[in-house]
């Protein structure tokens, strides 16, 4: 291997590290501030929601590493970041692992999550009566309203719905805001810490795409 392939191998190396640095500080900003948007919104008093958001991405290994996760069976490295995951939520609300490289991950798969972002529609269906009644008369009752005044919730929210309480706009608007200068300043650390030398580098062309689950 030449001199000039060794360097170019090591100059992709840096640059792959500081994107991957990138994403995770990203991904660990914007899940704290969907869950600080939630705290003050959330419509259910178990931090359920709240809890379940965090981040994933695959770490980057430069040719010939051994990677520690491929020692360990059934572990894969794009898993999502566990120290995020709270103990209220449940273990069916984890982003599944992230498998492609250079993708970040961040949200929840608790079913509710899309309720209280965009609303909901007026409750006339009798399918999840029990269910529906059930949590939001625990919801009223932690929230010290009386029978009276969670019969009455009950009633309005069959006859209204619940209003939007957006937590992902926000997350969206950082991500597209801060991106390309978290990717510049990470790339640019890793590129000065192998040459020693001042490197500079442009966001100008950095480009977001956020794509939102179904």
């Amino acid at each position: 291997m030449s001199d000039a392939t060794l360097l170019s191998n090591r100059v992709i190396d840096a640059l792959n590290v500081g994107v991957v640095a990138a994403f995770q500080q990203l991904g660990e900003i914007t899940a704290r501030g969907m869950k600080e948007a939630l705290s003050m919104r959330e419509a259910v008093f178990t931090g359920r929601l709240q809890d379940s958001i965090t981040y994933a991405c695959l770490p980057y290994l430069p040719k010939g590493s051994i990677s520690l996760f491929g020692r360990t069976p059934n572990v894969n490295p794009g898993n999502p970041n566990d120290l995020l995951f709270g103990g209220a939520a449940q273990p069916r609300d984890l982003i599944t692992p992230v498998t492609k490289p250079f993708v970040l991950k961040i949200g929840t798969r608790n079913p509710y999550a899309r309720h209280v972002n965009d609303g909901t529609a007026p409750h006339r269906t009798n399918r999840d009566q029990l269910e529906f009644i059930h949590k939001v008369t625990t919801w009223g009752f932690a929230h010290g309203l009386d029978a009276t005044q969670v019969e009455g919730l009950i009633q309005y929210i069959r006859d209204n719905g619940t209003k939007a309480k957006p937590f992902m706009p926000q997350a969206e608007a950082y991500l597209r805001s801060a991106a390309p200068s978290v990717l510049k300043y990470a790339i640019q650390s890793q590129l000065r810490a192998m040459a020693r030398k001042k490197t500079e580098i442009s966001s100008s062309g950095v480009k977001v795409t956020i794509t939102r689950s179904k």
